[in-house]
């Protein structure tokens, strides 16, 4: 096996030759030609991405999605600090075989600390397709994406020993996460003035000071698999068919059930039916779970929503302040998660979980 590809321009025929799973794929270990092309569509921040075409000696040509590091350097510190590359090759070679979450066929996944360098190869399933999460999802779209994460959540439920190889939100990077918090609110707050009140930023500080005591909350109900970054970027919707299959599990970590609900509930939905799809959302994913057997009161549960938004703030400040804002899809997409976030916030008057 030839070493891990720093970029697309490392992809060649050569390299592709030597990835076994890939070539039982097309048929034959002698593919005649190979090009990549970057995904100009991918949304991801926080890698490079490309479209691989693989062309067999019988003349048949097979597409492959392609995933690498971040060419960003201050993204790709992000992603280092956070083990993210680690936690994403853990989950494909370990995880996903076992867990009854519908992801794409993965042939070639490896991180290599030494180089610091990360490669993912898999399916590149042509009838699904990501959602805009500027646009955000409609509610046939979010019930498919809530059933999907109701299968995340049950399939370690309270199995936290299985997954040995993920972190916990007492990781020393997760529970680091409040003073970056209040290290990158003023950045932030320059940045995106417009999305940041008074009322806002004060919030935003008390959630920085009582972060540690948020996070041990979270651990108040059964741990369970949790994709942490469950939103409509990171899911493939097939709606003919009524399937969602679930990517970029660079985050994936054993936490609490409410997280990726809260996440999905508090950035993706647009703030004029968030708080009336809130109920049903709420009840259609606790059904989920109690049908398998999985004990979580509402109560329980909307109380760690609650919780799990508050601690969500991390993501846009964090972000906003870091990244390139000369991209206007990237600032416009801060913003809009920014507002949907502190939305739901005061809708559901999650401030109220924390201390005086």
């Amino acid at each position: 096996m030839y070493s891990v590809p720093a970029s697309i321009n490392d992809v060649d025929l050569d390299w592709i030759a030597g990835v076994g799973p890939l070539c039982e794929r097309i048929g034959t270990d002698r593919p005649v030609s190979v090009t990549v092309r970057s995904d100009a569509e991918s949304l991801g921040q926080l890698s490079e991405r490309g479209i691989i075409t693989v062309t067999a000696p019988d003349g048949i040509a097979t597409e492959f999605f392609l995933k690498l590091k971040a060419a960003h350097s201050g993204s790709h510190r992000y992603a280092m600090s956070r083990r993210l590359y680690e936690r994403e090759c853990y989950f494909y070679k370990y995880i996903a075989p076992l867990q009854g979450v519908r992801t794409p066929a993965t042939y070639y996944c490896e991180f290599d600390p030494s180089s610091e360098n990360a490669c993912v190869i898999m399916e590149h399933i042509k009838t699904a397709h990501p959602l805009d999460q500027i646009n955000g999802i409609n509610r046939n779209q979010l019930q498919l994406a809530l059933k999907t994460l109701g299968n995340v959540a049950l399939s370690f439920w309270n199995q936290s020993g299985k997954l040995a190889g993920l972190p916990t939100v007492e990781a020393d990077f997760l529970v680091s996460a409040g003073q970056d918090i209040a290290n990158y609110l003023e950045e932030f707050t320059r940045r995106f003035p417009a999305v940041m009140s008074e009322n806002r930023a004060r919030l935003t500080q008390q959630v920085a000071w009582q972060y540690t005591s948020l996070i041990h909350q979270t651990q108040l109900v059964p741990q369970t698999l949790c994709h942490w970054d469950y939103r409509v970027e990171n899911m493939l919707f097939d709606e003919r068919r009524e399937q969602v299959y679930v990517i970029d599990w660079q985050a994936v970590m054993i936490h609490s059930p409410a997280w990726d609900l809260a996440y999905l509930l508090g950035t993706n939905v647009d703030q004029q039916h968030a708080l009336d799809w809130y109920p049903d959302a709420v009840d259609f994913y606790l059904r989920k779970l109690g049908r398998s057997g999985a004990r979580l009161t509402k109560a329980e549960l909307d109380w760690q929503i609650k919780v799990c938004l508050l601690i969500l703030v991390q993501i846009p400040i964090v972000t906003g302040a870091q990244m390139d804002v000369s991209k206007p899809r990237s600032r416009a997409l801060v913003e809009v998660i920014t507002n949907r976030l502190y939305h739901m916030i005061e809708a559901l008057d999650a401030q109220s979980v924390l201390s005086d």
